[in-house]
């Protein structure tokens, strides 16, 4: 999909690894400590209902060599430095879970195995397969996989499909059903009428829901849009209506377990004035960043911010 492929380049280059804020965790940690109890139930109705949390109590995961088997590969191009990455690890977990007896499925690392070991990120995969660079260099030089996170399956030898990690199993799917073809047509269709649609729900806000009928399941084109539409001081009423309602349908299609999805559709809310809504979706934030230990102080910075505010309103 050629929008997948353009978008994918938002995400982390393999080349330049980019600073991700000056908060340090251990800052983080002690604001968290310091502040109250978090919301716990939904202020909203529309909020969407969350999955439950991995609990990742296992062993780090050690990287092996790739060898093809005979069954479809489904690479996930990724890495330990790459924050999207490990914003998407219990994404990635649950698109093991999904597959993992139908395909080859694991984690082609874009680092060394020692670095990779050595970082909180190897727990954050534990019982996942993930594979060492060398072994699939030839995979990531098929599928060009010049940005991560991105994903790319592989059917008797050759790449049929590579995008968004986001829309994998429904490739899978597609792939499994014989209507690879069809989904790769409705794809590009997405992708031709995807501006113009933003466009129209920029300027009229009852458009909206049909870019949506349009867009779902593409959550990470969603989530970039949206926090282009907001990450910004006094963004437009029409680009914070259409940054609520892209962010929240990305939580739905991923059922609230990446964090970068998450504190794009707090933002939006508190964008909206809905500060409980906000907080309430900030708590979340903290709880997925503390499940995959990741490094997200940003975020957390975001979540607790959203989090005081409501609390003084």
């Amino acid at each position: 999909m050629r929008l997948a492929l353009v978008l994918v380049l938002i995400g982390c280059s393999k080349a330049d690894q980019p600073p991700k804020g000056t908060q340090t965790e251990a800052r983080g940690a002690l604001e968290h400590q310091r502040a109250k109890t978090p919301p716990t139930t939904k202020p909203s109705p529309d909020i969407p209902d969350w999955v439950p949390l991995d609990h990742l109590d296992g062993a780090p995961t050690k990287p092996t060599a790739w060898k093809a088997d005979g069954r479809p590969t489904l690479v996930v191009f990724s890495a330990s430095w790459c924050p999207g990455c490990t914003a998407s690890a219990l994404a990635d977990r649950a698109l093991v879970r999904a597959h993992g007896k139908d395909l080859q499925i694991g984690i082609a690392l874009q680092e060394s195995d020692e670095e990779f070991v050595a970082s909180p990120y190897a727990r954050a995969l534990s019982g996942v397969p993930v594979w060492s660079e060398a072994s699939t260099a030839k995979l990531t030089k098929a599928c060009d996989a010049v940005a991560i996170p991105s994903a790319c399956l592989f059917v008797r030898g050759k790449p049929v499909w590579t995008g968004e990690v986001s829309e994998a199993s429904a490739v899978v799917e597609a792939n499994r059903a014989g209507k690879l073809a069809e989904w790769h047509a409705s794809a590009d269709a997405a992708n031709e009428a995807a501006q113009q649609k933003t466009d129209e729900a920029l300027r009229d806000p009852n458009k909206i829901p049909e870019l949506l009928a349009i867009m779902h399941g593409h959550a990470d084109w969603e989530n970039s849009v949206a926090w282009r539409l907001v990450d910004r001081d006094n963004p437009s009423r029409n680009a914070v209506a259409l940054a609520v309602a892209l962010s929240r349908d990305a939580v739905v299609s991923d059922g609230g377990i990446d964090f970068a999805h998450l504190d794009t559709y707090a933002l939006a809310l508190a964008q909206a004035g809905r500060a409980a809504d906000a907080a309430y979706v900030g708590a979340r934030v903290i709880a997925v960043c503390s499940a995959v230990n990741g490094k997200c102080p940003e975020e957390k910075r975001r979540a607790l911010e959203f989090i005081e505010s409501a609390r003084t309103q």
